[in-house]
């Protein structure tokens, strides 16, 4: 729900959530009129409480005229009042990271928006791209999700070649000797995918293809032909 206050009327210090007040949602122009969102404030309330110390908001609503000075788009959800960008610390008073309160975020499903900025965090109830912002290119955000990707992909460690050995045929539900299927399903495994390595090609080994083939750019159709046999080689990661 978006809640529209003016200062003038309640003033800075208004209280909008346990822990916020309306003052710390003003445009930076000093505009009176705030727009907020109940939903992103409850979700700044449950992060605050996951890691036990503070949040600054380092920017909240922007009116029209500020966002334009700023360079923000057009539809940006701050507009709206629909979007924090924020900075947050533990109990001990250390900063925490936006790396990790964006996997903390993906991990419990945050269905909208959650922004990497590099030392502050995006979070919006208006769009469903997760974006990392420290990555421009021709003035534009890399979305991840059109990458098909996830922040816990993005940010995962390379590894090393992988030295075993890759399937000779092509496997899937309905075809392939349970040989090459174990070979794959290790390869799986390497990857970073949880399953057994026990030659049936059944509905875990099946899902985790998929997700493969679709983070690697190829058809995404569950049978590991070819193509998708050629990518595993040259993938690192």
């Amino acid at each position: 729900m978006i809640k529209i206050k003016y200062i003038s009327k309640v003033g800075k210090d208004y209280q909008i959530s346990p822990h916020f007040t309306l003052g710390e949602f003003q445009s930076h122009d000093g505009a009176d009129m705030v727009k907020y969102s109940t939903y992103v404030l409850s979700w700044l309330e449950k992060i605050r409480a996951r890691y036990g110390g503070t949040i600054r908001i380092t920017s909240g609503y922007r009116s029209p005229s500020y966002n334009a000075r700023v360079g923000g788009a057009s539809n940006s959800a701050h507009l709206y009042g629909q979007a924090a960008d924020f900075k947050v610390t533990d109990s001990e008073g250390k900063p925490v990271s936006s790396k990790r309160i964006c996997l903390w975020l993906e991990a419990i499903d945050y269905p909208k928006s959650i922004g990497f900025m590099g030392t502050a965090t995006h979070l919006d109830s208006k769009y469903k791209n997760r974006m990392d912002e420290t990555h421009i290119v021709n003035g534009n955000y890399i979305f991840l999700n059109r990458q098909g990707k996830t922040f816990a992909q993005y940010w995962a460690p390379p590894k090393v070649p992988y030295m075993g050995l890759y399937p000779r045929e092509t496997v899937s539900r309905e075809t392939g000797s349970e040989d090459n299927i174990v070979l794959w399903q290790k390869y799986l495994k390497w990857y970073g995918y949880k399953l057994d390595a026990d030659g049936k090609f059944g509905t875990i080994t099946e899902k985790a293809t998929m997700d493969f083939q679709k983070v690697n750019g190829l058809r995404v159709d569950g049978s590991v032909g070819t193509k998708t046999i050629a990518k595993a080689r040259a993938v690192k990661r």
